[in-house]
């Protein structure tokens, strides 16, 4: 029974020590709380799993890299162009044999282009060469000018252009037709035609850009006048068909955008109508149409402003 007091005392002090103990290790918490640091790093590296310190919480964000968009081009409301061009020819005469044959020459042009408003333009071009058929050969000559109008706009954050236009155009060819053993007989072309069409340019980088240009070119008023028959023109009948694609590839040389190198694949098709002019008995005359295929290149020096 003597026992009895003393464990009582035992348990009474047991309970007074664990108490102290619980008190303690609650304050040791609530001061480690009150000084821990909270990081905050950008990492993709750190785990999403709770840390193995405590009291230290991690905070991750994943920084992703964001492209930047494209510079604007610069505007430069008029623009002069010159430069030489290559031509491979490839000229039908109905019913008769086929000629091919290289063309050199030059190109000028001027343009003013500004965004969001009118557009005005003229170009010269002039090329010259030779071509060979069956037992025949035909000298060519080719000037033609065009004299446009229209408006561009400008959009994609003024990196896409588009251009319509028509205007007034005029070409000249000059055949000279050699064959073996008889003397050279020559025609000259006169053609006046209605250029309808587009430019558009895109710029894939500030230095550079590409477009597509489209050119439609029917006739409205052909002549022809034969070397030996003097003073005698002929109308010819109009044709409609007649096109010119381009694929301008324009590179600049300076942030600034004034001067530009532009490369220009072209394909074109024209026609010559036949002769209307009749006998005094009903009779045609019998002047066969052609039919170009014109297949090159432009290489020009630009300058804006």
């Amino acid at each position: 029974m003597r026992l009895l007091p003393v464990l009582g005392l035992l348990i009474m002090g047991t309970y007074s020590v664990y108490g102290d103990i619980e008190q303690l290790v609650d304050y040791e918490q609530e001061e480690t709380e009150s000084e821990s640091p909270s990081f905050c790093l950008i990492s993709s590296d750190i785990p999403s799993k709770p840390s193995v310190f405590s009291g230290v919480g991690f905070r991750t964000q994943i920084a992703t890299p964001q492209s930047q968009p494209l510079e604007e081009p610069i505007e430069h409301h008029s623009r002069f162009q010159i430069g030489a061009n290559y031509t491979h020819a490839s000229i039908k005469i109905h019913d008769q044999p086929l000629f091919h044959g290289n063309l050199g020459g030059a190109q000028g042009s001027y343009e003013y282009r500004p965004w969001d408003y009118l557009y005005a333009g003229v170009n010269l071009t002039w090329k010259q060469g030779e071509t060979e058929g069956s037992n025949q050969k035909r000298d060519l000559v080719s000037i033609d000018a065009q004299e446009r109008i229209g408006y561009t706009v400008a959009f994609h954050r003024n990196l896409c252009f588009f251009t319509l236009f028509a205007g007034v155009g005029y070409r000249y060819l000059s055949h000279r037709l050699k064959q073996h053993g008889e003397s050279a007989i020559r025609f000259y072309y006169n053609e006046i035609y209605i250029p309808v069409g587009f430019l558009s340019d895109y710029f894939v980088k500030p230095w550079w850009s590409i477009g597509l240009n489209f050119t439609w070119m029917p006739q409205v008023y052909p002549t022809v006048k034969i070397a030996p028959l003097k003073g005698a023109r002929w109308i010819l009948e109009k044709t409609l068909g007649n096109f010119r694609v381009e694929v301008p590839w324009t590179f600049y040389f300076t942030k600034a955008q004034k001067y530009s190198l532009i490369f220009k694949p072209f394909y074109e098709y024209w026609e010559d109508g036949h002769s209307t002019a009749k006998m005094s008995n009903g009779a045609p005359l019998g002047l066969p149409g052609n039919d170009y295929n014109f297949w090159g290149a432009e290489l020009n020096f630009a300058y804006s402003f």
